[in-house]
């Protein structure tokens, strides 16, 4: 049976996401937003399935609970019609005069590359920290997976490449102890935290 503990673990991840990409319009974080949010809807129909011993996708319908519908004969309908429609009044013609063609516009004028960088900087987007993703050797990425991430390499992978988009060492830190919940005390939290720590803004 699908363990209702992992749905709650999904669900402070997808918070955790939502609430970066509240912040900024980050393409990592949506895509890992899709990830995580596939992998809910995974453990959730499995969860549904294992509680009502039925596919959730399925469902049986009775024959003594499907409601009757009562279907006219055609010919009734087709009566019912004709005198329907000998009973409306005819509209007068009205003639209708055609839209005036609407003024052209003229071509936007494309903005300059310059302007367009200006636009991009402004909207918080900045370069992967990609000295952060190199900085976890073979053995560091084995440690933090068992001690952080619970043997779980995919969320390992998944919160680093999030991570790495983020602006500043203290928005890493709350996303880690606050939407992930993970215990600042724990010594594997805290040296995690201290090893990101150089190759981010502070």
């Amino acid at each position: 049976m699908t363990d209702i503990r992992q749905l709650i673990q999904k669900t402070i991840e997808l918070e955790g996401i939502l609430k970066v990409l509240l912040d900024r319009d980050d393409r990592h974080a949506m895509e890992l937003l899709v990830d995580k949010y596939k992998d809910f809807c995974t453990l959730m129909d499995d969860y549904a399935a294992d509680a009502n011993g039925s596919d959730p996708h399925l469902l049986e319908v009775k024959d003594d609970e499907a409601e009757e519908v009562q279907v006219e004969p055609e010919n009734d309908a087709a009566e019912k019609a004709v005198e329907h429609e000998e009973e409306m009044p005819k509209p007068d013609f009205v003639s209708v005069a055609e839209p005036e063609p609407e003024p052209e516009c003229e071509p936007e004028q494309s903005q300059p590359y310059d302007e367009l960088a200006v636009l991009h900087i402004t909207h918080g987007q900045h370069e992967r920290n990609t000295a952060l993703l190199r900085a976890f050797t073979l053995n560091d990425k084995f440690r933090y997976i068992r001690e952080v991430f619970g043997g779980d390499e995919r969320d390992f992978n998944d919160t680093l490449s999030l991570i790495a988009d983020m602006c500043s060492y203290s928005e890493a830190e709350e996303y880690i102890t606050g939407d992930m919940m993970l215990d600042k005390e724990n010594p594997g939290v805290a040296d995690f935290l201290e090893f990101i720590s150089p190759y981010m803004k502070h």
